[in-house]
């Protein structure tokens, strides 16, 4: 039985990933889920959020001690992640030392699709190049969204579109599985607008694909910017790639400097 790590930023982050958390469940591997931040802008506890993650993790088959809301114990607030890179790390260090030894680490993509995400990036890859119980050292990353366009076509905004082609793991599962996963997003009830968006996406790949790319990172590419063009965060307008380098800088250079 291996020991696996997944670091999402936000509640409902999990949904890019249910494949490869159910199959490391059926692999009989002991899952243990960290949320960095406390997915509300204010840092307080929103119990509404954690409730359904936990229900998501734990009908697939994740145990309720192995899910951790570190960001909502420690007032970490949604969107400001990248100036709170230092306390985080300390924060999950500190809660990773009992556990003791981890097999992987899965992280959300360095992808621009949402500042926090990128954050947590960064995390993942502090963990497995300075937590010393970690026994593949690579990050596997998930991509969920981004606003990248290869080739400067215009596409329709899918979901789970890696950007870096090296490195490509990819993971079927059959429409039994692909339908339990796209059911699972109907738990998370205070996220309906923001699924409104998503659902076609998800449809398509759960249950038309049925299949979820996983890529070996490579901390090299943390030093610049995920893509060319606008980021998806950008275009959302609560963020930009300069205040996002600028509050990061310091954390990529004190910890992922070769």
């Amino acid at each position: 039985m291996k020991k696996i790590l997944f670091l999402f930023a936000h509640q409902d982050d999990e949904m890019s990933a249910l494949p490869l958390i159910d199959k490391h469940i059926i692999n009989c591997d002991d899952v243990y889920i960290f949320f960095v931040t406390s997915g509300t802008f204010d840092g307080e506890t929103s119990i509404i959020r954690n409730n359904e993650s936990s229900l998501c993790l734990t009908k697939i088959g994740v145990k309720a001690k192995n899910i951790f809301f570190i960001g909502s114990r420690h007032k970490i607030c949604d969107k400001q992640l990248a100036n709170e890179l230092e306390r985080a790390r300390h924060v999950l260090h500190e809660e990773l030392a009992p556990i003791g030894h981890f097999d992987k680490v899965y992280a959300l993509a360095w992808e621009g699709g949402h500042a926090d995400h990128d954050a947590v990036n960064l995390l993942a890859h502090d963990i497995v190049l300075n937590y010393q119980f970690v026994s593949d050292k690579k990050v596997y990353q998930i991509y969920f969204y981004n606003a990248y366009i290869p080739c400067g076509l215009v596409r329709i905004r899918l979901l789970f579109n890696p950007i870096l082609l090296r490195n490509i793991k990819k993971y079927n599962f059959n429409f039994k599985q692909g339908a339990k996963y796209f059911g699972s997003l109907f738990i998370y009830k205070s996220q309906s607008y923001s699924l409104c968006w998503m659902l076609h996406s998800f449809f398509y790949r759960f249950l038309i694909k049925r299949n979820l790319y996983v890529v070996v990172a490579n901390v090299r590419d943390v030093f610049s910017r995920p893509h060319a063009g606008p980021l998806n965060y950008e275009r959302g307008g609560f963020y930009n790639y300069e205040d996002f380098d600028k509050s990061s800088q310091k954390f990529i250079k004190k910890y992922l400097q070769a």
